[in-house]
């Protein structure tokens, strides 16, 4: 095959992939009305699910709730009445070509006291986790602006900017209390893909 079959199959393959991927920059991926409503099960808000049916924190007293927002809407609550390590997350089909995903959010922390055991790890926070069609998990998992390690009253405005492994085809967000106990709401979830040099 010469030059410039190659050339011709490189442009025209160029040409179909930008206008896909322009098409999804700056659009947000996190599914509307997901502070809006409950799922079937009452437990969690639509599209939110606790990790395992075999590990339920729900049992021991957490909870994932709807509430009302100043702004007039709803954020999403999560109480852990104890130490123990759980969670409850969004899990978000990935349309392909994505190279670069920003994840912003806005989280409150309340009550917020640390387990014994080890506090330099310990806190309530966002983690971020990619999964490819078999279901492993990739790397590119991390806590998004770290954790929660102490009450703040004020609402923060975290934003990280994750490199997607190129076989990834969903992903986790997940609200995390990892030995630690109080409260924590969250609002404004945006996964949005960017461009490489953003």
């Amino acid at each position: 095959m010469n030059t410039r079959i190659i050339t011709s199959f490189l442009a025209l393959g160029l040409a179909q992939l930008l206008p896909a991927q322009s098409a999804l920059l700056g659009k947000n991926l996190f599914p509307e009305g997901t502070f809006d409503v409950f799922a079937e099960s009452k437990l969690v808000p639509i599209g939110w699910s606790f990790p395992d049916p075999n590990d339920r924190p729900w049992n021991a007293g957490f909870r994932a709730e709807l509430v009302k927002s100043e702004a007039g809407g709803k954020e999403l609550r999560v109480t852990n009445p104890d130490f123990g390590h759980t969670s409850v997350k969004a899990t978000v089909d990935l349309p392909p070509k994505i190279d670069r995903l920003r994840i912003n959010y806005r989280i409150l922390g309340k009550k917020i006291v640390l387990g014994p055991d080890d506090p330099s790890g310990n806190g309530a926070g966002i983690f971020v986790r990619f999964y490819d069609k078999s279901g492993k998990g990739l790397r590119g998992a991390s806590w998004v602006g770290g954790m929660v390690k102490a009450t703040n009253a004020e609402w923060k405005d975290m934003e990280q900017v994750f490199n997607v492994p190129a076989d990834a085809i969903r992903i986790d967000f997940e609200v995390i209390f990892r030995s630690a106990e109080g409260e924590v709401r969250v609002d404004d979830v945006e996964l949005v893909p960017v461009l490489m040099n953003e």
